[in-house]
């Protein structure tokens, strides 16, 4: 019970159901999941290990939110790491995977069209997913997974989102990525992608924190 309880809430804290600095009760989890509070206790230890909750003594559980730091580092592993990919693609991408990344483009596309965030925003996951499926290397994406799961991509993803033409700045610097991608230019495209992951940093602290330094 207790895997299971981990996996269902932390799914949820990275799909932003559970948002930063919010409370989880033992009691109330216990009855959700129809356990005691003796499995719930030891999945939000793992979840703490996992660094998706903070336990504080007398006060509760909370869902661990960000400070400046952390998205600052996390942004700049972020950074190495899909531009990375990026550069792979465009050198190693078969035809296929560009093909899909044409398709994905043309969805977000539509979605930005109709400003519908929370369709571009799972669109734009699944085409950064494709990125990594076109760099071929199977120790970049377990990277990658560990990163996302620390970061929360969907949760901050949905902060950012929020701030006004941030998709259609966002589709502008995608497409760069996937022209460069297209092109066989793995400079062009790493640099592409560090830009956009970069400008995701600035617009995020610019929501967080109210400036984009």
């Amino acid at each position: 019970m207790k895997d299971e309880i981990v996996r269902s809430l932390q799914e949820r804290i990275i799909s932003g159901d559970l948002e930063p600095g919010e409370k989880l009760s033992e009691q109330r989890l216990a009855r959700e999941f129809g356990v005691s509070r003796q499995p719930v206790r030891e999945a939000l230890k793992a979840l703490e290990i996992a660094s998706l909750v903070t336990i504080e003594r007398r006060r509760g559980t909370f869902v661990r939110g960000f400070t400046r730091t952390d998205v600052t580092n996390l942004y700049e592993v972020r950074e190495g790491i899909e531009g990375m990919a990026a550069r792979l693609c465009a050198i190693r991408g078969s035809k296929d995977v560009i093909v899909e990344l044409e398709d994905m483009m043309q969805l977000m596309k539509h979605f930005v069209e109709v400003q519908d965030v929370e369709q571009y925003l799972a669109s734009d996951e699944a085409l950064h997913r494709l990125i990594f499926v076109g760099a071929n290397n199977d120790r970049l994406v377990e990277h990658y997974n560990l990163l996302i799961l620390h970061i929360q991509r969907q949760a901050l993803g949905r902060i950012v989102g929020r701030r006004a033409g941030r998709i259609n700045r966002s589709y502008l610097e995608v497409s760069a990525i996937v022209q460069a991608i297209r092109d066989g230019d793995g400079d062009r495209a790493e640099s592409a992608m560090r830009i956009h992951v970069q400008s995701g940093r600035k617009e995020l602290t610019g929501s967080l924190y109210g400036d984009t330094d």
